[in-house]
């Protein structure tokens, strides 16, 4: 079972850009919403209903094979730009699956490649990172802060989707 944790919640829904009337949970629920109906045998959305420590033993408690965080970055500069994905840096799974969605996720919507990042306890998303006990991979394929970034995403809607299922169909045959 591959758990999808949408990435903030209905209360706090993360990353806002006010001028294009978008939220980070607002995005991560469609494409939530998506992921599951093309490979429902195969997935679950975990929803935040509290704090992180709650969403950690949610996504555990459904003793998944791997989980995919949702996330969009976002800085107080409206240049900062690109794609990035995070993982616990002492994982090789979650490193080989944070490979494989990246590389399509940076095909897909054609950012500029921020890279992958290991993360520690002590680094921003370091706490699920560490404490969700299968592989997981966190996400941030965009500035949501960036015009340019989330027009970039939306033109590219389809690619994106596509790279996120065939990527985890990978991810299923070739790391798990």
């Amino acid at each position: 079972m591959i758990i999808i944790d949408i990435g903030h919640s209905r209360t706090d829904k993360g990353a806002h850009n006010e001028s294009l009337g978008l939220s980070e949970w607002d995005w991560n629920k469609k494409v939530a919403d998506i992921l599951h109906e093309v490979c429902w045998l195969k997935t679950k959305i975990v929803e935040r209903k509290s704090g992180i420590v709650q969403l950690v033993r949610d996504i555990n408690a459904e003793k998944p094979s791997f989980c995919l965080s949702l996330h969009c970055n976002s800085f107080g500069s409206p240049s900062a730009t690109g794609t990035e994905t995070l993982y616990w840096h002492k994982s090789a799974k979650s490193k080989a699956a944070a490979e494989i969605l990246h590389r399509r996720i940076v095909g897909a919507l054609r950012l500029p490649d921020r890279g992958l990042k290991p993360k520690t306890a002590r680094d921003r998303g370091g706490y699920q990172l560490q404490q969700v006990s299968s592989p997981i991979v966190l996400l941030e394929p965009f500035f949501l802060s960036n015009p340019l970034d989330v027009a970039r995403a939306k033109e590219n809607w389809t690619l994106y989707i596509d790279a996120m299922i065939s990527g985890l169909d990978q991810i299923q045959r070739e790391v798990l």
